[in-house]
């Protein structure tokens, strides 16, 4: 008997496991499945986004939205989407209320900070990646976005100070790197 049952178990195993092949088919099957999967069909739109095909993630992500108006990660991706369609405005909007929704979001805040940084509203994108700082002290990337908008803003010793706390916790940073070099060059 526990040989049958193995073999069914086996023969149930193969045919599920088509469905794993990768990520795409193991979220567009878990959407297909179950009704209203907001998470798989908000995967499904990072995914595409990760392809750069940013109209159909658009699709998948305001599917998501339209099931679940409240998921952070949501909105955080329609807005990145809005971004890449040239839709700063509601970009903006999006954005900001994944942040509202997750206030420890950090990868909100910086993109909310890069958002300010690129259309001009440097004071802005200073206060999102001092306060995404606070929750993740040792991220060396928002370091060097917040030393890049420091040395804007003309303050360099602050500029100086960010590039090199982001290459003391990652050496290999070659963007701080490169900042700090410019920017000491500069001072000389």
């Amino acid at each position: 008997m526990s040989i049958i049952i193995v073999m069914v178990m086996t023969m149930l195993t193969f045919f599920q496991i088509r469905h794993w092949k990768d990520d795409w088919h193991l979220f567009a099957h878990a959407a297909s499945v179950t009704e209203n999967n907001y998470m798989a069909i908000n995967n499904l739109a990072v995914l595409l986004m990760e392809k750069k095909e940013y109209q159909q993630a658009y699709v998948f992500a305001a599917e998501a939205l339209k099931i679940h108006p409240r998921l952070a990660a949501a909105n955080f991706n329609m807005g990145n989407i809005l971004l890449k369609l040239g839709d700063q405005k509601k970009a903006l909007l999006y954005l900001r209320e994944a942040l509202r929704l997750d206030p420890s979001s950090v990868v909100a805040m910086v993109s909310l900070g890069d958002f300010y940084f690129k259309t001009g509203a440097v004071d802005d994108a200073i206060a999102m990646y001092e306060k995404a700082l606070v929750l993740q002290p040792e991220n060396s990337a928002v370091h060097n976005n917040l030393g890049v908008a420091y040395a804007v803003k003309g303050q360099n010793d602050q500029a100086i100070f960010h590039f090199k706390k982001a290459l003391m916790i990652d050496p290999d940073h070659s963007d701080a790197r490169n900042n700090l070099n410019r920017i000491t060059s500069q001072s000389k």
